[in-house]
């Protein structure tokens, strides 16, 4: 991919510069909080260390390994798991043979020492990844890492040294231990203005399907809707189970709706989807729905999952709303896929909103996605260098101190931190807009503030002092 226009030039060469800006000014880092940060990790990863060493799964691996025994070798657990259990679920690489054993890959498998492992190897990352680079690379008590615009083919964004852009944060817990060590100086805000749904909206741009348009215009939940499909429950099931709703919606958001958005098929998506029914004992609520059975069962000598159907399987039953998705509810959007995908086989190459071009040969799902999470993250660049102009031109006491993907972190003076949220708002949403009028749909942002850590933010009220 390169700028094909002028203006994907300029948005480069002024996206670098702001960058640039961003990376000088670095993340605040608290040393008494990184060093209590240290000392939890520590403790944490030491008792889930003897919790797994004590099952009988780690016994089989040191008998079988012997003294090469690793807890953190993910081919002796590979070999564990799928050579000597015979436990469903295994792929192995096109490359290499082995067993593919990264997260994504192991959060398929609903196994408690399988559970445990992922936190465990996680805590690991925590300490190793991030809060051992922060303690390395701080400097005066800021944390300075470099952001990129040439290592990622679709024309993202990318960090490094360390990868900022991918700090911890889907669980909680976990995600304290390192955004709890950023915290703003005493009298400032750590403010986070985040794209709402922002590839969502690009996409539309792109497909123009009136159905999800009507969807982000007029806020439905469309991540709602496809959880009471996957999960079969009406709105009193919400009423009465509102903690197990919040946690079904968030899985059908990101194991459903994205995966197929991101060309994702039914057999994955079963197995993401029983695997959190399995977990919040929702089984038998689906076998009252007549739901019996996952429908899916592992062929060791493929190597793959074998689709074993019936009315009273889950698989069938996902198949069916794979097939409403993409032909009913948003049909549109599918013949887009179709024919953007075709005309790159015709010609070779295909542009972008922003004014890039991409030529090459590269898979269809890359040649679809490309486009969308290209244009979104100019969106954000292009923001960024909108924002950081005007603290510039009235002097704000404010600085932008870090970007991830799809949203906006600064550092901000109480006295000025209205002021900043609603100029930065008004920038994100409003002014790119006009800036580029393919953007055909209302952005929408959300903020959060803190004046203690990253890690503590909440939703900006306003009435912040």
């Amino acid at each position: 991919m390169k700028p094909a226009t002028k203006d994907a030039h300029r948005l480069f060469l002024q996206g670098q510069v702001a960058l640039a800006k961003i990376e000088a000014a670095g993340l605040p880092v608290d040393p008494e909080k990184l060093k209590a940060s240290h000392a939890a990790v520590d403790q944490a990863t030491q008792e889930l260390g003897r919790k797994l060493k004590s099952h009988d799964i780690f016994q089989l691996q040191r008998k079988i390994f012997g003294t090469k025994c690793s807890i953190g070798s993910r081919e002796q657990l590979g070999s564990i798991l799928f050579d000597h259990m015979k436990i469903p679920g295994a792929t192995r690489s096109v490359k290499s043979g082995k067993y593919v054993m990264d997260v994504e890959a192991l959060e398929r498998i609903n196994f408690d020492y399988v559970d445990w492992y992922v936190e465990y190897m996680q805590l690991q990352k925590i300490k190793g990844t991030y809060l051992n680079a922060i303690s390395r690379d701080t400097i005066d008590g800021r944390l300075r890492g470099f952001f990129n615009l040439h290592n990622v083919k679709s024309f993202r964004g990318s960090a490094d040294s360390p990868n900022l852009n991918n700090l911890p944060s889907r669980r909680a817990e976990l995600a304290r231990h390192v955004k709890g060590c950023i915290c703003p100086p005493e009298g400032y805000y750590i403010v986070e203005s985040d794209y709402s749904s922002l590839e969502v909206h690009v996409a539309a741009c792109h497909n123009r399907d009136p159905t999800l348009i009507d969807y982000l215009e007029n806020d439905y939940d469309m991540h709602r809707a496809v959880s009471k499909q996957c999960y079969i429950y009406e709105d009193d099931f919400i009423e009465q189970n509102p903690k197990l709703a919040k946690i079904l919606r968030q899985a059908t958001k990101s194991d459903a709706v994205f995966s197929w958005f991101y060309g994702n098929y039914y057999k994955d998506i079963t197995l993401r989807l029983w695997k959190t029914a399995t977990n919040n004992n929702m089984l038998e609520h689906l076998a009252s729905k007549g739901i019996k059975r996952l429908g899916l069962e592992f062929d060791h000598n493929e190597g793959q999952w074998v689709e074993i159907p019936g009315a009273d399987a889950y698989v069938t039953h996902v198949k069916s709303i794979e097939d409403d998705f993409w032909n009913k509810r948003y049909k549109v959007y599918n013949q887009w896929r179709k024919s953007w995908f075709a005309n790159y086989l015709a010609r070779g190459y295909f542009h972008t909103l922003t004014g890039f071009a991409w030529y090459g040969v590269e898979k269809r799902n890359f040649v679809i996605n490309c486009p969308i999470q290209g244009d979104a993250f100019h969106c954000l660049l292009q923001a960024i260098i909108d924002i950081q102009a005007e603290i510039e031109r009235i002097k704000m006491d404010a600085q932008i101190v870090c970007e991830i993907h799809d949203s906006i972190v600064a550092i901000v003076h109480k006295s000025q931190l209205h002021d900043y949220v609603a100029m930065a708002n008004h920038i994100m949403t409003t002014k790119l807009r006009e800036k580029w009028p393919w953007i055909i749909l209302r952005l929408k942002t959300e903020t959060e503030v803190s004046p203690v850590s990253w890690a503590d933010k909440q939703p900006y009220t306003g009435k912040e002092s």
